[in-house]
């Protein structure tokens, strides 16, 4: 009796934990029908074309003012107060870039963020990349007004710097 509660195989030598043949038959079809279903809807999202430069350049001419093309790139560096600013600019980049699963390259110093966009399975700047270089934008550069009551904005003092750069 005390062999049959330790020894962990039952009677026809099968394992006692873990799951049965038919769960493990089961859990593989259910594995391979979401694999398909990926698949396919990857598929449906082609990928988006290159840009012409000048569709890029009336971009930068307008709300991505201090953006700029660098090699196959839409660029800007965020100056900023110190490393503390530099880690929190890079998080909330982080998170539009993972909600919108377009992935920018990121450059950290002490004092700066570099953004890096490009669409990486067309080599060239898209319309992913304006999007995300706009929301990117917006994030980093809000600042409450005169319409936002209950919000103060930052101390006027050195130490609660944040962006260094004009905004």
């Amino acid at each position: 009796m005390i062999a049959t509660l330790i020894d962990p195989r039952d009677a026809l030598g099968r394992p006692r934990f873990g799951p049965t043949p038919g769960m493990r038959a089961i859990a593989q079809k259910s594995r391979s029908h979401a694999a398909t279903e990926s698949t396919e809807n990857s598929m449906k999202q082609a990928s988006p074309s290159a840009l012409e430069r000048a569709t890029v350049d009336a971009a930068l001419r307008g709300e991505l003012a201090r953006w700029q093309v660098i090699d196959t790139h839409l660029e800007r560096c965020y100056q900023t107060g110190g490393w503390r600013a530099s880690l929190m600019i890079a998080n909330a980049i982080g998170h539009l870039a993972e909600v919108a699963w377009h992935h920018p390259e990121l450059l950290l110093a002490y004092g700066s963020v570099t953004v890096r966009l490009q669409t990486h399975e067309t080599g060239a700047i898209t319309r992913r990349d304006l999007a995300l270089a706009r929301r990117i934008e917006a994030l980093i550069c809000w600042q409450p007004n005169e319409a936002d009551d209950d919000l103060t904005g930052l101390p006027d003092e050195p130490s609660a710097r944040y962006l260094i750069s004009e905004l």
